[in-house]
C-alpha cells in the first residue's frame, strides 16, 4: 500500500489508498456505500450493483480503494474481488479475466480456498461455458449469434444448462459464509464494445444473491457506448439499458473551491519538502493569488491538481536556482489545463517579456502606453487571471510595483 507521498510523486496521478489520505472528507460516503454491499453482521453481500459516477479524474478509483479498505475492516474474511477491464483491454477474454479474478482471490486465503473448491470449480466450468459468448459479442460488436448459443448448449453434459449452473453457483457462494464484493474500475476508459462486454458480464453473473458489485464509471461516455452513438435516441437507449444493470447510481460529491484548495496545499507541502524549499502555503501573499487563479478556474478536480503538482516538481527541480518557485507552480497549471495558451506563448516570447532593458520590451510599453495587452496572446478564458499573474507585461504593468501595490494594500 502507498502513502500519500509516494502517491503524489514517481506516479503523480494514482488515486488514495488509504483513509489517512482522504483529504475531500468522503469517510461517509464511503461508509454508507459499504453498508449498502454487505450485512450489517458482515457475513454476507446484500446482492446488490451500485454505480460510482462521475467525470473523469473526480476520484472514483480512489473511492473504490476507500471502499475495499472499509469491506475489509468491517469484515476482514471477505472476499473483494478487483477488476479493471482497462489493463486487459483488447485481450477478448474480459470473461475468462474477470473469473479467474475471482478464483485468485478466493485461493489467496488457503484455508477458505480448501472450503471453497467446489465453488472454484464450479466457477472455472461457468468462465469456460461463458467465454465463447464474450468473445463473440466482443468480436462482433453485436449480440450474440443463435448459432454460438447453440454451440453452448451442446457443450454442457446431461441436463446441467447455464441456468441450472448459475443456480448451483449461487448456493456454493451463499455456502461459503463470507461477502463476496467485485469492484469494477475505469469502465469508461475501453473501447464500445468492451463496454458492452463488461455489461453483459455483470448482468450475467449480477444478480447472483451472494455477490455485490461497484462500478466505477462516467454515465454519460457508458451510455453513449452502450447505445451505440451520442445522439438524443441512442443516449437514452444507452441510460435505460444501464438502469437494467446499476441498481443504485451514485453520483460521486463535487469537490469544492475550498477542498481543491485544501488538496493543492498539502500537495504542494509535500513538494516543496522534497525539494528542500520553504513553503509558500500560509505565508506568502503571491502564492495565494496563484492558487486562487488555479483553484476553481483551471484545476477542477484531484486529478488535475496531483497532475500540475506532478509536472511542477521535475521541472522546479531543473531550474531551482533560476525562477522563482511560484512562478513554477503557475506555469505548470498552465502545462497541464491550458496547453494552447503555453505553446502560444512559446510561439512569441517576446510578448511576454518583462525587461524594460531589451528593446522588444522598451518599443512594446512606447506602443501600448500602458493598455491592456492580454489580447496580444491568445489564451484560453479560465487561462486568462493565471496569465496575467505570471505574465505582468501582458497586461500593461511592470512585475515589482504590481506585487508591492497588492501587498500594500493587503498590510
Amino acid at each position: 500500500m502507498t502513502n500519500s507521498k509516494s502517491s503524489a510523486f514517481g506516479g503523480g496521478e494514482r488515486p488514495i489508498t488509504d483513509a489517512n489520505d482522504d483529504k475531500l472528507s468522503r469517510g461517509g460516503f464511503v461508509e454508507r456505500i459499504t453498508e449498502a454491499l454487505i450485512t450489517d453482521d458482515g457475513k454476507a453481500a446484500r446482492g446488490v450493483v451500485i454505480g460510482v459516477t462521475g467525470p473523469w479524474g473526480s476520484g472514483k478509483s480512489s473511492i473504490l480503494n476507500l471502499v475495499d479498505e472499509e469491506i475489509r475492516r468491517r469484515a476482514p474474511q471477505a472476499v473483494v474481488v478487483r477488476f479493471d477491464p482497462w489493463i486487459i483491454s483488447g485481450q477478448q477474454d474480459l470473461i475468462l479475466s474477470f473469473l479467474r479474478e475471482t478464483i485468485r482471490t478466493i485461493e489467496a486465503e488457503p484455508e477458505r480456498a480448501k472450503r471453497a473448491r467446489k465453488l472454484l470449480d464450479g466457477l472455472t466450468t461457468y468462465a469456460a461455458y461463458l467465454a465463447p459468448v464474450f468473445n463473440a459479442a466482443i468480436k462482433n460488436s453485436g449480440d450474440v449469434t443463435k448459432a454460438v448459443l447453440e454451440a453452448l448448449n451442446k457443450k454442457v453434459k446431461g441436463d446441467q444448462s447455464l441456468t441450472g449452473q448459475r443456480q448451483k453457483l449461487e448456493e456454493l457462494i451463499v455456502s461459503l459464509g463470507v461477502p463476496v464484493v467485485v469492484l469494477i474500475d475505469e469502465l469508461d476508459r475501453v473501447e464500445d464494445d468492451e463496454v458492452r462486454a463488461v455489461a453483459q458480464l455483470v448482468r450475467a453473473v449480477g444478480d447472483f444473491s451472494g455477490i455485490s458489485y461497484v462500478l466505477a464509471y462516467d454515465p454519460r461516455r457508458v451510455a453513449q457506448a452502450l447505445g451505440r452513438g451520442d445522439d438524443k435516441a441512442a443516449s437514452a437507449h444507452g441510460r435505460a439499458y444501464l438502469e437494467k444493470i446499476v441498481q443504485l447510481p451514485l453520483a460521486l460529491p463535487v469537490a469544492l473551491p475550498g477542498e481543491l484548495r485544501a488538496i493543492l496545499d498539502a500537495e504542494l507541502n509535500q513538494a516543496f519538502e522534497r525539494l528542500k524549499l520553504t513553503t509558500p502555503v500560509g505565508v506568502s501573499l503571491r502564492y495565494e493569488d496563484i492558487a486562487e487563479a488555479i483553484t476553481p478556474r483551471l484545476a477542477t478536480t484531484p486529478r488535475d491538481i496531483k497532475r500540475l503538482v506532478g509536472i511542477f516538481h521535475p521541472l522546479m527541480a531543473m531550474v531551482k536556482a533560476e525562477v522563482d518557485p511560484i512562478d513554477v507552480l503557475g506555469f505548470s497549471a498552465l502545462m497541464a489545463k491550458a496547453p494552447l495558451t503555453v505553446e502560444r506563448i512559446s510561439t512569441n516570447p517576446n510578448v511576454v517579456v518583462d525587461d524594460p532593458l531589451t528593446f522588444d520590451e522598451a518599443l512594446r510599453r512606447s506602443e501600448s502606453h500602458g493598455s491592456d495587452g492580454v489580447g496580444q496572446v491568445v489564451v484560453e478564458p479560465e487561462a486568462s487571471i493565471l496569465v496575467t499573474l505570471l505574465f505582468p507585461a501582458l497586461a500593461g504593468r511592470r512585475r515589482m510595483g504590481s506585487h508591492h501595490e497588492k501587498a500594500s494594500r493587503r498590510s
